[in-house]
């Protein structure tokens, strides 16, 4: 009878042990893609703010024929530039034998950098400065553009991702080697 009930406890135990441990790995695991799951959900907000970023250094260089190098400057444009819209026109006429063209540029109207890319930026006037930080860690972007042999490059990334992941190669727009403004996750 007594060998009937320690192995009955001893079962018990086992059982019990077991299912703890079994909890615990399931724990762990649920833990484990619940991680995953805001990190995915936290490079979603890098790269929609460095999509962003990139509308803006797009209009910058459109206006400069150059990147913005630093946050001001970069943020000064989008907050008080301005592009004029250009039509130009060519015509092509004949005069003693040799063709000849007659080109005419005309500023039809100048645009607000600002009144451009606001319902792309999602932000007022006052905070365009947030555009440069990234979300939840809130450090600011690395930006750097340089013009060399000809090519305008222009690089933004995350200073210090939470995706350890990413550690190595961080999300970013553009490149220090080549002329794009590609994201490294298109």
């Amino acid at each position: 009878m007594q060998t009937k009930i320690l192995r009955l406890l001893v079962a018990l135990v086992f059982l019990g042990g077991a299912g703890f441990f079994g909890f615990k790995l399931f724990d762990t695991l649920r833990t484990a893609e619940i991680e995953r799951e805001q990190l995915a959900h936290i490079d979603e907000q890098v790269i929609e703010k460095l999509i962003k970023i990139r509308e803006s250094q797009k209009k910058y260089f459109e206006a400069n024929n150059h990147y913005a190098s630093d946050w001001d400057s970069l943020i000064t444009f989008v907050r008080e530039g301005e592009l004029p819209v250009i039509q130009r026109k060519e015509e092509i006429f004949v005069v003693n034998g040799k063709d000849s063209i007659k080109v005419t540029v005309d500023t039809l109207r100048v645009d607000k950098v600002y009144d451009l890319l606001k319902e792309d930026l999602g932000y007022s006037k006052e905070n365009l400065g947030e555009l440069a930080y990234t979300p939840v860690s809130h450090l600011k972007f690395e930006l750097w553009s340089e013009d060399m042999g000809g090519q305008h490059l222009m690089e933004v990334k995350d200073p210090k991702p939470l995706n350890t992941d990413r550690a190595e190669d961080p999300l970013r727009i553009g490149s220090r080697e080549i002329a794009t403004t590609k994201g490294n996750w298109e």
